[in-house]
């Protein structure tokens, strides 16, 4: 029986229920040996998904694509309720098993004239009834009649072609280590400080190109929701102008945070209020009055 890789696929990931039934079929009915590697993707100058990749040690390596269509031929098309099947099953075959011969020859230092065989499986369809366009061999179309002698199909598309060459033992072990790795990710508890501070230098940096500009200018009006750096920004422009000798009060709009503001600007010699209270000080402003429904919100 063929072994399935990994043997924890959860094969709730596969596409469709067809592909379910011919990985199924394939750990049930091929002969020892046999690897069944399900949803294998590649990625080059354009993405390959390939359905099943199959491996033996003396068989060789064969790609498998799956449809659940009923299909038909016309004038040597597929095609699949009266619409042309795109890609063209064979085709998107082919191309896969191009791409992972490719990929390997790369990887197995001893398998530099390696083949992969293909095959369109159909598990919804019955017996094949008329011919095949010549670039297709008949070993190449697996059914429904064909999958219920799956060992004897597979080893007819195996020797379709002269030349397959063994992978032995350490070559199937290198194709599973290249198309089903092990990787772990290890847990760094800096990274979420690395982030801040990052995402704190480009603020700083972003505050110190607004410096630059309210230097030039004598009203500039700054927005921007909590914790965007309004407040730094003033506290900043504030310590700028009093280091130039300008005169500088440096106000808000409540209380408590003037007390705070104040608290980090003593060192400056920078006069700090909140806006109401100052306001009241100055020459011609007459006192509020606070009428008796005032609430928070007043």
């Amino acid at each position: 029986m063929g072994i399935l890789v990994p043997s924890t696929f959860p094969m709730g990931l596969l596409a469709n229920e067809a592909e379910r039934r011919v990985v199924q079929l394939l750990c049930d009915r091929l002969t020892d040996g046999w690897m069944v590697i399900p949803d294998v993707g590649l990625v080059s100058q354009r993405d390959h998904q390939i359905d099943i990749v199959i491996a033996h040690p003396r068989d060789g390596i064969a790609v498998i694509e799956v449809k659940g269509h009923r299909p038909s031929i016309r004038g040597g098309i597929f095609e699949a309720n009266g619409c042309v099947m795109e890609p063209q099953p064979l085709n998107q075959a082919r191309n896969n098993a191009y791409e992972l011969r490719d990929r390997l020859r790369g990887v197995l230092d001893d398998q530099q004239y390696l083949r992969v065989e293909y095959a369109v499986a159909f598990p919804n369809a019955g017996a094949l009834t008329g011919d095949l366009p010549p670039n297709i061999a008949k070993e190449q179309i697996l059914t429904a009649d064909s999958l219920e002698d799956l060992s004897d199909a597979i080893d007819r598309l195996i020797s379709l072609r002269a030349g397959v060459g063994e992978l032995g033992n350490d070559g199937v072990a290198a194709v599973i280590e290249f198309l089903c790795p092990d990787s772990s990710f290890s847990w760094d508890t800096e990274t979420q400080v690395r982030h801040a501070r990052s995402k704190l230098d480009q603020a700083c940096d972003a505050q110190v190109r607004v410096l630059e500009t309210l230097d030039l200018n004598q009203r500039v009006c700054v927005t921007g929701g909590a914790g965007a750096g309004k407040t730094r920004l003033g506290i900043s422009w504030a310590r700028r102008a009093a280091a130039r000798n300008e005169r500088v009060l440096l106000t808000c709009f409540n209380e408590p945070l003037a007390e705070v503001l104040a608290e980090q600007m003593l060192d400056a010699g920078i006069a700090v209020q909140a806006f109401h209270p100052f306001v009241q000080t100055l020459p011609g402003i007459p006192p509020i009055e606070i009428p008796d429904y005032a609430d928070s919100t007043w």
